[in-house]
């Protein structure tokens, strides 16, 4: 037992601000989860007094209590808050921006109070970043995902500190105070000004320039969606977006500049390096996996500058203890969790790398200094090539859990990804820094931006590569059975997936596509066959191109394009078959709505949609008959006819949102059950 307490004693002396962490992280969890959590604190400075760590012991305790005191007062002021705006309906809030959006801003009161988000359009309030102003906004409404890692802004405002959310009713522009803020906002306007050398006006269509950005300045607001995907299907977005890996190479280039051309002393070196990394980290935009990495390396060198022993696991937990401190919410946000976690998997790859002999090692008790060239040169290469497979391969698998948690998606090759990239994102960095500082010299600049282009097309090839093979990105849920069916259901249109893999009715347009139905299919566990096409908003709008690219084994059918005697095809989860509008072409095209009959292996499902009765009629009588009927409202020729209905024999009727339709449950039959169905919902059929 002494033993034990020993060793355990020696550990803690070699990361003695391990408890403090556990303790912090106990305090803020037991805030908002409570339950056992509220065991942790206690746990981790009963631990620290038994080994006789008493130092360790006091600052669990003094970090534990200001996180549990600022983390309930932020609580509290955001439960005060939300109490306010829905019991009088409107609340006035004053407080300076601290990021832009799309769509709106977030505005943080003040340091003891959270943050509050204020959803509005740029033309009602014009405001910058940085700015003082004031607001009254009503409650904003918000819905769950319909699935699960299907954008949860709950999660996300959660990670980001924000208590609630509000429409803008009115507001105004109070005044501006230099702040913390400003900084930042400088620096993102100096990575605008970077921006145009590394894509001038008119290439912004360039995927090789969108990735330099993206990589090099940490700015995406160029980059089109299909070169993020091929970069979240290959399992390497990290890659995409300014991350501690960047900071990384940022500091070993300007370390090998400074060092191997001697150009100032090693006293002077170090922390010009510093203040040249923390100009980048600025440049970027100061994420937090930025900021975790520069704080890392201005401590380690810190620690080499004053010749004190520095460890890397008590550095990472002094960043760690930092970010919470200042920002307790953080530790539900997904991009600290990666951050912290991937870093903690690295260090123990490098750790069993060093214990670990060369495997091409000559003879372990020969010296170095004897080996030959060719000896070195082989035991070096293996060396490096082992480290970066331990790596990689440790970096992914302790992402697996946060990567599942949170956006609940698998990417099996991402460990593949990373190796086969990595010579390739030193030069890349390299020429793109070296592009972005000179890309002014008329000779110089044109061979940077060849040899960074290069490099970037290398790196889209090999991404692309892993993102294009089988089952490269898939969601953590199992693929339903052949037999499963559902109803993605829209106030205006709704979409309809039949079996599985098998026939998708509708798509949307684009934007639906990519935020509503490719997110809410893909993480069910549906993988459509076919794409029935029924409408001008999938078919001109882009939707059906879209779901093309995300799912390249699926067939497209147009709807304006089937043949006149319908069409039949068949998959494991049954035969569908597909029954042309029999009217003429109108004036407006989206009339023309085809029916479908599903016959599963156990069920039978007709499909009439927006349909007129003339098409439904066309369905021979005996294929009429279905287990299920789902209905929506044809705008001339709407079936409503409950004979027809009570003729096909159907125990269940669904009529969609936008149905409107008169029926009553006498209409459909006594052993009928008619289901109406509201809103935006997955509906199981």
């Amino acid at each position: 037992m002494q033993r034990m307490l020993t060793a355990a004693s020696r550990q803690l002396g070699s990361i003695p601000l391990l408890l403090p962490l556990a303790a912090v992280a106990g305090c803020i969890l037991s805030v908002y989860w409570g339950g056992a959590w509220l065991l942790l604190p206690p746990a981790c400075i009963l631990s620290a007094c038994v080994l006789r760590r008493w130092r360790v012991a006091l600052c669990a305790l003094l970090c534990g209590a200001a996180s549990l005191l600022y983390t309930g007062m932020l609580a509290e002021q955001g439960r005060g808050m939300r109490e306010r705006l829905y019991t009088q309906g409107a609340l006035e809030v004053q407080g300076r921006v601290v990021r832009q959006m799309e769509h709106g801003f977030i505005l943080s009161p003040g340091w003891n109070c959270p943050n509050v988000q204020v959803r509005a359009d740029e033309r009602r309030m014009l405001c910058y970043l940085g700015d003082t102003v004031s607001v009254r906004g009503v409650p904003s409404s918000s819905r769950p995902p319909l699935v699960p890692g299907m954008f949860d802004a709950a999660s996300w405002r959660r990670g980001q500190g924000i208590a609630l959310t509000m429409e803008l009713v009115e507001g105004h522009v109070v005044g501006h105070d230099f702040s913390l803020v400003d900084i930042r906002r400088l620096g993102l306007d100096i990575r605008e000004s970077l921006v145009r050398r590394i894509m001038p006006p008119g290439t912004e269509a360039d995927w090789r320039r969108q990735v330099l950005c993206a990589m090099v300045l940490g700015d995406k607001a160029a980059a089109e969606e299909e070169t993020m995907e091929v970069f979240r299907r290959g399992g390497c977005l990290h890659v995409f977006a300014v991350s501690g890996l960047h900071v990384a190479l940022v500091f070993g280039i300007l370390w090998q500049f400074f060092f191997v051309l001697r150009l100032v002393r090693p006293r002077v070196a170090r922390p010009l390096i510093l203040l040249l990394v923390g100009v980048y980290v600025l440049v970027t935009g100061c994420a937090v996996p930025a900021l975790r990495a520069f704080l890392m390396l201005a401590l380690f060198t810190a620690g080499l500058m004053l010749r004190r022993r520095a460890g890397m696991a008590n550095i990472w937990c002094f960043s760690a203890l930092a970010v919470l401190l200042v920002s307790p919410n953080r530790l539900f946000d997904a991009g600290f969790l990666l951050s912290f976690s991937v870093y903690a998997g690295i260090c123990y790859g490098v750790y069993l790398c060093r214990r670990d002999a060369p495997l091409l090692h000559p003879d372990p008790y020969l010296p170095r200094r004897l080996w030959n060239r060719w000896q070195r040169f082989w035991s070096h290469r293996e060396q490096n090539a082992r480290a970066c497979v331990v790596v990689s391969l440790s970096a992914w698998l302790v992402s697996i859990p946060v990567t599942i948690g949170f956006f609940h998606t698998f990417t099996p090759y991402s460990v593949l990804t990373n190796i086969a990239i990595a010579a390739l994102l030193l030069p890349l960095m390299l020429f793109g820094l070296l592009l972005m500082l000179l890309g002014g010299v008329p000779v110089l600049g044109a061979a940077l931006e060849f040899c960074a282009l290069k490099c970037s097309g290398a790196l889209l090839a090999v991404v692309g590569f892993f993102a294009s093979l089988p089952n490269a990105y898939m969601a953590s849920v199992p693929q339903q059975p052949p037999d499963a069916a559902v109803l993605l259901t829209r106030p205006f249109g709704s979409v309809c997936m039949l079996g599985n893999p098998g026939l998708l009715v509708n798509c949307g347009s684009e934007q639906t596509v990519n935020f509503t139905t490719h997110p809410a299919l893909f993480h069910s566990g549906f993988t459509p066959a076919w794409l029935l096409v029924c409408g001008k908003p999938a078919s001109q709008g882009g939707g059906a191109d879209t779901m093309k690219r995300l799912f390249p084994g699926m067939q497209v059918l147009r709807y304006d394009a089937l043949p006149g005697g319908g069409y039949a095809c068949r998959s494991a989860a049954g035969t569908f078959q597909i029954y042309p509008a029999v009217e003429e072409p109108s004036r407006t095209d989206s009339n023309r709505a085809p029916a479908v009959l599903w016959q599963g292996a156990n069920r039978r499902v007709l499909y009439v949609g927006d349909a007129s009765v003339d098409t439904f009629l066309s369905i021979p009588q005996e294929e009429r008959h279905a287990d299920t009927i789902v209905l929506g409202r044809h705008p001339t020729q709407p079936l409503f006819a409950p004979e027809l209905l009570r003729a096909t024999g159907a125990r269940r009727i669904i009529l969609l949102p936008h149905a409107s339709l008169p029926l009553r449950p006498q209409d459909a039959g006594p052993q009928t059950e008619l289901i109406p169905l509201h809103g935006s919902a997955l509906v199981p059929l």
